[in-house]
């Protein structure tokens, strides 16, 4: 008798449930697009057991939200206002975390588990199948903008870093020249954007986080004007009025026009929201209450950094900020300390911009690959069957490292390692012959983080909860309604100032 029993659990599909097409599938088929990174072999199944620290899912996620986004901060708060600008930063602060709230909730009710991990594709399966493509295109396209100016932001902190420590303007020391630090950058987050969890990054993360408040320091330190610490002395010599040389009119407001066309920075300035999902899968023990401490944090710690950078450089400069803050204080050895922790800083976030796009390229490839009758599709077994299933699968996670190239999992591998070489090669080619990105990204920020951000967790939200009457849904229709306003408002004046 227990012969049988075990050969019928294990081939038979007589007592699925499902339809009769779905027995057409192999019982222990999931879909690549529900893979975290394509991650479909079995060792990696083992590495999908949640496992990370609510300090690890924090720390990942303040690195997405802070990035290199605070260098231009400074110049877009001063563009709208000191009070104009504060009002911003909690506007949208407060919207992202709400952001970020409805997308973990969704999240929730479509179904978590380390076989079928949530994603934005996921979500958006649930509740708008037809628009999953676009939403994995605007989240790969947005994330490869993002990952590509981390690039090009090394290569110009590390060129200004060289010119002072080596005393050389000329451009003939190759440590002076742009494309040799973005070959190296290229060649060191290379090294750190294989991994399959962002709880591998924690660390890199730690250590980022460290760089951003040192960089904060030294702006408030500048900004209290302590002896010694004068950030003018480059302008003009001693004797000159210093003050009246390099810092600029400080007006609480400012022009509708001039607000509106930084008004992009402001909402890109909190994005992390493709990485949200990662925190979920990923967070130890989950919890909503977990979950909504881990973006509580994140977002508040990122809020309290930008109004102490922004104020503080304000404060310093008033209307003569530049885009890149750092340009406004004198070349010396703290300053140039300075860069080389930002360059470091975006060099460490490069993998978690990767990571959300690599997923999404997946889930659009896979889509290519598949026939429309077997597109998502997840067979669901009975508690006897499901339970076989899942000692088979923790077996083989345990005795099995490597997929064999016959196997699904190893195809998988290679589009995993594919995919994430291919966006490697791609940015690191835009970067080396792209000197800044300018318009370009204010368009990304614009239309990418507004949609990502914004409109599609309200609008997932809306139609996973459409029978609820609650103040989050009234709350996910405000959420929607702000992004398609800031959408072609924030367009307009990007393209038509001055």
């Amino acid at each position: 008798m227990p012969k049988p029993k075990v050969s019928r659990r294990v081939s038979s599909p007589a007592r699925s449930t499902n339809p009769p097409l779905s027995q057409t599938k192999p019982m222990s088929y999931q879909p690549l697009s529900a893979l975290p990174g394509g991650a479909g072999d079995a060792a990696s199944k083992a590495q999908q057991q949640p496992n990370a620290s609510s300090l690890s899912c924090i720390a990942n996620l303040t690195n997405t939200i802070l990035g290199s986004g605070m260098l231009g901060l400074p110049f877009a708060f001063s563009a709208a206002g000191s009070v104009t600008g504060t009002l911003l930063l909690l506007v949208a602060a407060t919207f992202s975390s709400n952001g970020l709230f409805l997308l973990s909730v969704a999240a929730d009710k479509v179904g978590i588990t380390p076989s079928k991990p949530s994603s934005f594709y996921s979500v958006a399966q649930a509740a708008y199948p037809p628009s999953t493509a676009l939403i994995d295109f605007a989240v790969a396209f947005k994330c490869f903008g993002v990952a590509t100016g981390y690039l090009i932001t090394v290569g110009d902190c590390m060129v200004d870093a060289m010119k002072f420590i080596s005393k050389e303007d000329s451009g003939s020391l190759l440590v002076i020249q742009r494309q040799f630090w973005i070959v190296l950058a290229s060649l060191l987050v290379a090294s750190i954007s294989f991994f399959r969890t962002l709880d591998a990054l924690k660390y890199t993360s730690m250590v980022s986080v460290v760089f951003v408040l040192a960089m904060t320091v030294v702006i408030i330190l500048y900004s209290m004007g302590i002896e010694g610490m004068s950030p003018c002395k480059d302008y003009a010599p001693p004797d000159d009025d210093l003050e009246a040389v390099c810092v600029g009119e400080k007006d609480s407001f400012t022009t509708f026009e001039s607000t509106m066309s930084n008004l992009a920075v402001f909402v890109f300035s909190f994005t992390c929201h493709q990485n949200i999902f990662s925190v979920c899968n990923e967070l130890k023990e989950r919890t909503q209450a977990k979950v909504n401490t881990v973006i509580f944090i994140s977002i508040g710690a990122a809020l309290l950094l930008y109004l102490l950078v922004a104020w503080s450089g304000f404060n310093t400069f008033g209307s003569s900020l530049q885009s890149d803050i750092l340009l406004n204080y004198p070349q010396n050895g703290l300053v140039t300390t300075m860069r080389i922790f930002v360059a470091l800083l975006v060099i460490f976030s490069y993998p978690l911009q990767l990571d959300p796009s690599r997923r999404c390229i997946i889930t659009l490839i896979n889509k290519l690959r598949k026939t429309p009758e077997t597109d998502d599709f997840t067979p669901v077994k009975d508690d006897e069957e499901a339970s076989t299933s899942k000692h088979s699968e923790t077996d083989a996670s345990i005795n099995s490292k490597e997929p064999s190239p016959n196997s699904d999992g190893w195809g998988e591998n290679v589009m995993f390692y594919g995919i994430t070489t291919a966006f490697l090669l791609a940015s690191f080619s835009l970067a080396m012959i792209v000197t800044s990105l300018g318009t370009i990204l204010n368009v990304v920020g614009a239309t990418g983080s507004t949609m990502v951000s914004y409109i599609l967790p309200g609008l997932v939200y809306i139609k996973l909860f459409e029978a609820e009457d609650s103040w989050r849904k009234r709350g996910a229709m405000v959420q929607v309604a702000v992004g398609c306003v800031i959408i072609p408002v924030a367009l307009y004046y990007i393209f038509h100032k001055d």
